[in-house]
């Protein structure tokens, strides 16, 4: 007689086949996925080394129809490359050799990432519903734009994505009233490529209300007419509107708007405008001189005139009348002429009237006005690598500010698409436009021929 399996056996037999199963069947699993996330990684390199070969045909054939830049599949697909096998979605960046230096996938379940050696599988995201660009990590989308007013310091920007950014600067108008208005503020636009964490310092320029020039440069006026004590109606020159960016970390004195090193680093300078003169009509009241491009407005008055603010000279005021003074009224670097005349003038004519307008501010600032109803003269614009307009030999008062036929700022940035609009309305390249087509308005639904007001700038994301 045969002996059958005790039921303490049966038991035993199906404990250690649960055990086998619990240790083997997550094993098995493991290995299927491993096949699988190897089948889809080899499908990644599959379709990066087809669409580098694809480039590289095309550039024989047809002077390389895929250019440098990022592609999804479809985008491929519609220029002739077919891939066979499993991706199901991928992004890929081409770069200028024709090779891949970035991809994203998504195959048979899987979320790949490319770096230009390997293939990761990402286990923290899913592409499953698409990849639209390489892009994903930017916390901002194409077209968020960043305003700044004026506020009497300095702004900080700091680029939050690597790519493309457009930079608009608005200078401020010098002070006057409705009958005889201060100089109006020029405008500069340029595109310019940031890295990530790149940081810019924004200085917005101040019209003044009196005789003091407004914030980042504007030059200060005459007192007034000495014979009556009274100090109203002389105006001060507009602020200019400028962006920097320092190649090493600034320090607190670096960030003062006057200091050496800011003044260096200066890569987009939109020009302010002169104060007026509007004390009485005996010397017949004039407004002030608008803020230029590669240069401002002088202005003329009834006894002496002020000579415009260019890339590479300051204004000066032509004073044929001696006048004990500590100011020549001459703009400087970054500083519109300045005025305030303190003592009492010696003119032949026993009491002095001290009635004119400050400097606009710019790269280079505008002249003052020297008594007997002067205005100010506006302050030059500048844009590192504006075709030209700042690649030209030049050279400033302060130390080490130098460019020497470069069309960009020592520091190596440049601005692109470049536009220049002086206050009066007109466009520069290298040379002023024969009519005036304006600039646009602050909120860019409009246009208008000069900047009013305190100064502005706006910075927009343009993307990759």
């Amino acid at each position: 007689m045969k002996k059958g399996f005790t039921l303490i056996e049966l038991l035993a037999v199906i404990v250690i086949l649960a055990i086998v199963s619990v240790i083997a069947v997550p094993i098995m699993l493991n290995v299927i996925d491993k096949a699988k996330q190897g089948t889809a990684e080899s499908s990644a390199l599959g379709y990066i080394d087809a669409v580098e070969k694809q480039v590289m045909i095309n550039k024989v054939k047809s002077g390389n129809e895929i250019e440098p830049g990022e592609y999804t599949k479809s985008e491929l697909t519609a220029k002739g490359l077919t891939i066979k096998g499993e991706v199901e979605d991928a992004v890929v960046v081409i770069n200028e050799k024709g090779k891949v230096s970035e991809a994203r996938f998504y195959i048979d379940g899987y979320s790949l990432d490319y770096d230009g050696k390997k293939i990761i599988t990402n286990k923290e995201v899913d592409y499953s519903s698409g990849i639209e660009s390489i892009l994903n990590s930017c916390p901002i989308s194409v077209g968020t734009e960043y305003t700044f007013d004026y506020t009497g310091d300095y702004q900080e920007f700091k680029a939050l994505c690597d790519g493309y950014y457009q930079v608009e600067l608005w200078g401020a108008q010098g002070n006057g009233n409705s009958t005889y208005p201060g100089g109006y503020g020029g405008y500069t636009k340029g595109k310019i490529q940031l890295s990530t964490n790149t940081e810019l310092y924004v200085y917005v320029g101040e019209m003044p209300t009196d005789r003091v020039g407004g914030y980042n440069g504007g030059g200060g006026a005459c007192y007034g007419d000495r014979r009556s004590s009274t100090y109203q109606n002389t105006n001060g020159g507009g602020g200019a509107t400028d962006i920097r960016y320092f190649t090493t970390t600034p320090s607190s004195t670096d960030l003062v708007w006057n200091s050496e090193i800011g003044l260096k680093s200066r890569i987009m300078v939109a020009g302010a405008g002169g104060g007026a003169y509007s004390f009485n009509t005996q010397y017949s009241n004039q407004p002030g001189g608008n803020a230029g491009g590669l240069s401002s407005y002088g202005t003329s008055g009834a006894y002496k005139s002020t000579t415009a603010a260019t890339q590479i000279n300051p204004g000066k005021n032509n004073n044929p009348i001696t006048i004990i003074t500590t100011d020549s009224g001459s703009g400087t670097l970054g500083v519109g002429g300045d005025n305030e005349v303190t003592k009492a003038c010696i003119d032949g004519r026993g009491t002095c009237h001290t009635v004119c307008g400050g400097g606009g501010s710019g790269y280079y600032g505008g002249g003052a006005g020297l008594d007997y109803g002067t205005p100010g003269s506006g302050g030059s614009s500048y844009i590192s690598g504006h075709n030209g307009c700042d690649a030209i030999s030049e050279t400033s008062t302060l130390s080490n500010i130098v460019h020497t036929g470069q069309a960009n700022h020592y520091s190596g940035l440049y601005f692109t698409d470049t536009l220049m609009v002086d206050g009066a309305g007109y466009e520069w390249t290298t040379v002023k436009a024969s009519s005036a087509t304006g600039m646009p308005t602050h909120d860019g639904t409009s246009t208008m021929n000069g900047n009013t007001g305190n100064g502005y700038a706006k910075i927009t994301y343009l993307g990759k």
